[in-house]
């Protein structure tokens, strides 16, 4: 049957090293020292060893990606649920913005890992695997093993034939020395136990017996030293031989090693998150927002919105008229009237202390309207401005002293000129404490250092307390978003209001 040359080649190769397996398991080995028969294949082992490692590494670098690609999804879980608890949970102003500042910390730290998971993956783990596949190669005839091992073995063998066949022959006349010594001294001491008591024929077969096995010890005994001395002779062959393999078996270790060196140190910087610029921003920002927590002015938003400083309309007497008052309310609760027959609609703000220990009482002016039309549109109209003042007050309210319900918050209420005040005055009436800000509605700039943040739309200002801004523009952001929100901001050294979804962080 005719083969492939490379197949025959392949199967004397294979053939060849099954007989050096049958050989140098036949010999007998003194110690595990490198120099005797066979020892070499701890060597040749160290090959294959490093090819598994590669695979090894790239494993432990996969599980720590997957710890980095859950921890990051983690987090992002994490904050997800409980940015929905804040959404509609109870926690309000400036403390739910504190707790807010978590859920952000989260997910800014949940990109950060997921950028410390592609990096293991996509730059160390793929180097690795690269060079494992150039440095390392298989045979393609079976059976499979790496050609780097299998190279180096057949070197090793190469070298160590002739060493190892005159050392079989040396261990074999060692045998046969001792044999020859053990069977000569076997006879002495049958002959020392016959002594003269013996048949003369008896005693003659046992000398002849004796002078042939001395004849046979001194034989082998030149044969042994000979072949010792053979062996001896091929020593600086042998050892130089092995010495040249064994070099460059070394030296594919070494490319190893350094590699794996060099990997690791990737690894290192792949993982070392102390050098990560977005970290120390992350928790400045988290911090700056746990420090503007402010109860004082949470209760004063409380009291406001939910408390005894919120503008109600009293009962009142009224006359009756054609029309019936729309949208009254016989429960003793808020009674919106209209204009019937000269009367007029009066408001009153109860007096109140909000938050913190500080008195806030509200000025009580009893302000009169005259509504023109005689429906409840109007006063939802008035209710919509009143929310949008109390807004922009409370985005502002951040860089502003604890101060007294404003009267502006009243829909009802109106400059009232001198003769009114005296027509329509509260007997609970406090002067009201002066509000921060000019009369154009600009809101009050404290000085203090902001954060930068970036325009991703364009805005114009439709009050005079808003910031206008294009695309790209970068400013400041003085306050954290409210609970309409609006955050408060410095453009070009002037502090006004902006909508919180229109600019990301610089």
């Amino acid at each position: 049957k005719r083969h492939r040359p490379t197949q025959l080649i392949s199967q004397l190769n294979n053939l060849a090293t099954a007989a050096m397996s049958v050989y140098d398991d036949n010999v007998e080995v003194s110690s595990d020292s490198f120099w005797e028969i066979g020892q070499y294949k701890k060597t040749v082992k160290r090959v294959d060893d490093g090819f598994e490692l590669c695979t090894r590494l790239m494993q432990l670098i996969q599980e720590r990606a997957d710890i980095e690609k859950g921890y990051s999804a983690n987090l992002k879980k994490w904050s997800l649920k409980w940015k929905a608890f804040l959404d509609k949970g109870p926690e309000y102003g400036t403390m739910k913005s504190a707790w807010i500042g978590f859920t952000e910390e989260a997910d800014s730290m949940s990109e950060i890992h997921s950028t410390i998971r592609n990096r293991l993956v996509d730059n160390v783990q793929a180097e690795l695997k690269s060079w494992q596949k150039e440095n390392y190669h298989k045979s393609a005839l079976p059976p499979q093993r790496l050609k780097n091992s299998k190279d180096l073995e057949d070197k090793f063998q190469k070298a160590q034939k002739p060493w190892a066949k005159q050392y079989k022959h040396v261990q074999d006349c060692k045998k046969a020395y001792h044999s020859a010594c053990k069977t000569e001294s076997g006879l002495q001491q049958q002959q020392q136990a016959a002594g003269d008591s013996a048949q003369p024929e008896a005693i003659k077969k046992l000398s002849d017996k004796l002078r042939k096995a001395e004849r046979e010890v001194t034989k082998s005994r030149t044969a042994y030293e000979s072949a010792v001395a053979d062996l001896d002779g091929q020593r600086s062959a042998y050892t130089a031989g092995m010495s040249d393999v064994f070099a460059e078996a070394q030296e594919f270790e070494r490319t190893r090693l350094e590699f794996f060196k060099a990997v690791l140190g990737h690894l290192h910087e792949a993982l070392n998150i102390s050098n990560e610029e977005r970290i120390p921003q992350t928790y400045e920002n988290l911090l700056h927002t746990v420090q503007r927590a402010d109860a004082d002015q949470d209760l004063r938003w409380w009291a406001q919105n939910h408390g005894d400083c919120m503008p109600v309309q009293w009962p009142q007497f009224e006359e009756f008229g054609a029309s019936p008052p729309t949208g009254g309310g016989g429960d003793g609760g808020s009674v919106r009237g209209k204009k019937s027959g000269g009367s007029s609609l009066t408001a009153e703000e109860p007096t109140g202390r909000a938050g913190g220990g500080g008195n806030f009482r509200n000025s009580g002016h009893q302000q009169s309207h005259d509504v023109d039309s005689p429906t409840a549109d109007n006063y939802r109209n008035l209710q919509q401005q009143q929310q949008k003042q109390q807004q922009k007050q409370q985005a502002g309210a951040q860089a502003r002293p604890a101060s007294a319900y404003s009267d502006s918050l009243n829909p009802f209420s109106e400059p009232a000129s001198g003769a009114n005040r005296g027509n329509n005055s509260n007997p609970f009436d406090d002067e009201m404490p002066p509000q921060s800000g000019d009369a154009s509605g600009a809101l009050e700039d404290d000085g203090r250092q902001g954060v930068p943040v970036r325009a991703l739309y364009d805005y114009t200002g439709t009050e005079e307390d808003e910031l206008s801004f294009q695309a790209g523009d970068v400013f400041e952001k003085l306050d954290d978003e409210d609970e309409q929100g609006w955050c408060k901001g410095r453009k070009d050294g002037r502090a006004g209001l902006y909508p919180a979804n229109y600019v990301e962080l610089a």
